[in-house]
């Protein structure tokens, strides 16, 4: 089976209660909450970064993404805070080519 889209408001309470289809599997599943106001801000907004994040949410919520809990990593492994996340992603925004790291690494050289 696919992920199940449902668009719900949280009450003042912060219960959500959810009736499922019927066909709807049993047994462990991942919940994914993302404020509305996220999701609109995300597709109004046409930075890379942005899209990014909202392909990110897209693979994470139909199990295309791994991540650290997918992979067999030691017990003392640290993940990655979100600040560390994007500037690597910020990083890779403006990827420079081989050519100009040579050009670079030639230039200090001389």
């Amino acid at each position: 089976m696919s992920a199940i889209r449902l668009h719900l408001t949280i009450g003042d309470d912060r219960k959500l209660v959810v009736q499922l289809p019927n066909d709807a599997p049993t047994g462990a599943v991942e919940v994914l909450i993302v404020p509305a106001e996220t999701l609109q801000s995300s597709a109004a907004s046409s930075s890379p970064l942005a899209e990014r994040h909202a392909v990110a949410a897209a693979l994470l919520a139909h199990n295309f993404l791994v991540t650290e809990r997918h992979m067999n990593v030691s017990d003392d492994y640290i993940p990655l805070t979100e600040d560390e996340r994007g500037l690597i992603a910020q990083r890779n925004l403006n990827p420079r080519s081989v050519l100009e790291d040579l050009h670079k690494d030639r230039d200090e050289r001389l």
